[in-house]
């Protein structure tokens, strides 16, 4: 089984995107450390600037990316800014009263898939490792799906998943079981939060090697990396495979900027200019 074919091919004929052309509008949802203390805000803002509104403060003390499907948010929230216990919930992208989906866990970057009815996320049993989960958005079913990974991807289909182990990005056939390894870092170099193309020519993924970070974005046909983004973190695709939408460190002002990136042309264009102080964006289709 050829995992990077049928992301090429099947991705691409069961996308519904008609952006491929153009820059891309839609809402970006993104937490938001405040006056660099240790409270942070979910936002959202559209991608072309104004409309930015606050949808929920959050106890957790680390960064930790939310997830969409449609009108609905899925977050991990902090029982207290000590504690790495944290419930996830589930609010509306307007806000609202949030609903427990998991409470009181040790469980952290929740990742809805695209149709809805999952939503994978990080468990630690009690070992040394985390392992994925998955767990209807209801609420039933929750049990074990990857043992030793981190930070889950669906593909669009929801047939195949990518995820990180050992430094590294590797993607599992949720139907066989197979896995295949992707990249191939050694330990100086850490890979986490992959992300896929709408048109699944292409997956990103977080890079840190040294004091040195930033974004690689690798061709799934000959898995040569196409492009390495520096001092930047934290990124979802949008609509259009040509554009990212990442957390950036502005090196004038020395804060971090969500930021809208051309990948073939290198162009950025900052969305958030007020805080000190934005992370881990999520991309919200029109």
């Amino acid at each position: 089984m050829n995992i990077k074919l049928i992301f090429a091919s099947l991705l691409y004929l069961t996308s519904s995107y008609s952006l491929f052309g153009q820059v891309p509008k839609g809402r970006i949802i993104f937490s938001s450390r405040v006056n660099d203390t240790s409270r942070t805000e979910l936002y959202a803002i559209n991608s072309d600037g104004p409309g930015e509104r606050i949808i929920t403060t959050l106890n957790n003390k680390d960064k930790d990316i939310p997830s969409v499907f449609h009108n609905r948010i899925v977050y991990r929230q902090a029982e207290d800014k000590k504690s790495q216990r944290a419930s996830l919930l589930i609010t509306g992208t307007n806000g609202g009263q949030p609903k427990p989906l998991i409470e009181n866990k040790l469980v952290c970057n929740p990742k809805w898939s695209h149709d809805g009815k999952l939503i994978a996320y990080e468990n630690y049993p009690g070992k040394n490792a985390n392992d994925i989960w998955v767990i209807d958005s209801n609420g039933k079913n929750n049990h074990e799906l990857i043992t030793d990974a981190r930070h889950p991807c669906w593909s669009y289909d929801n047939q195949t998943m990518l995820f990180t182990r050992d430094y590294n990005i590797w993607a599992r056939d949720l139907n066989k079981g197979t896995e295949q390894k992707l990249s191939n870092h050694s330990k100086d170099t850490v890979a986490r939060f992959p992300a896929l193309a709408p048109d699944g020519k292409r997956y990103a993924y977080q890079a840190q090697f040294g004091s040195k970070f930033g974004i690689f974005i690798v061709d799934f046909k000959n898995s040569k990396i196409q492009n390495f983004i520096d001092h930047c973190d934290d990124m979802c695709w949008t609509d259009n495979p040509k554009y990212i939408v990442c957390s950036c460190l502005k090196t004038e002002t020395k804060n971090w900027k969500i930021t809208m990136i051309n990948i073939e042309t290198g162009e950025k264009t900052y969305i958030t200019n007020k805080r000190n102080s934005n992370y881990m964006p999520t991309w919200v289709s029109e």
